[in-house]
Parts: C-alpha cells; structure tokens; sequence
C-alpha cells in the first residue's frame, strides 16, 4: 500500500532530517540522492535557520529524481568570516590619549569659569 510513498522529515532543534518511504520510492529516488539531501541541503540551510528552503530544495531534488531528470546538487556551504567587534590595544591607545585630553579640558573648564564668575561678582 505504502509501496510508492516518501517521507521527508525535518527536525529545526537537532538541524537534522531524514528520508523515509516504501521499497518502490527508495529505489527510484537513489541512495546519492537520499544522501546528498541528508548531507548537503538539510545541514547547510538549517545552520542558516532556512527552514522552509531546506524543505523545497529538498522536494525538488526528490521530485527530479522521480521525473528521471538530472539531480541540480545541493547548496554549497559558505563560511563567513568572523569580525571582531572590538578595538584593539593599538587602536584603544590611539583614541585614549585625544579622549583624555577633552576631558581633562571639560573638567578645567567646569571648575575654573565657576570661579571667575564668582570672583567677578564678588570683586563689585
């Protein structure tokens, strides 16, 4: 009853899946077929949390198999590059001593015009 039928199963906690389904539906689709689902498509869309990609890819491949038509391969993997978020020391350092000079300037500013203002006051 079962003979012709397939299933595709995708678990988005694990990033797995598999493929399951009669004799007759396995052996149509093919084992490099079957794997490279298993190994290419479900892996490399689901780390990229694509979900229902995976899941159309996946059911295109199957279905070429089925028609007789050549397998279109699976997603190639692409790695990105980590960026760091923060400075470096040499960069830090640079940037540190233009910083203190502001301050230092804000703080004498802060102090000294209060005092002239008083003395101007004071001095009437």
């Amino acid at each position: 009853e079962g003979d012709k039928h397939g299933v595709l199963l995708l678990v988005s906690t694990g990033k797995e899946g598999a493929i399951v389904g009669g004799p007759s539906f396995m052996k149509k689709v093919g084992d490099p077929i079957i794997e490279g689902i298993i190994s290419e498509n479900i892996p490399v869309l689901t780390e990229e949390e694509k979900f229902n990609e995976a899941i159309s890819s996946s059911v295109k491949r199957i279905e070429a198999a089925l028609k007789g038509e050549a397998d279109t391969g699976g997603p190639s993997a692409v790695s990105k590059k980590r960026q760091r978020t923060y400075k470096t020391k040499a960069e830090a350092a640079e940037k540190k001593d233009l910083s203190v000079i502001v301050v230092s300037l804000l703080l004498f500013i802060s102090f000294v015009v209060p005092m002239v203002q008083f003395f101007g006051y004071t001095a009437r």
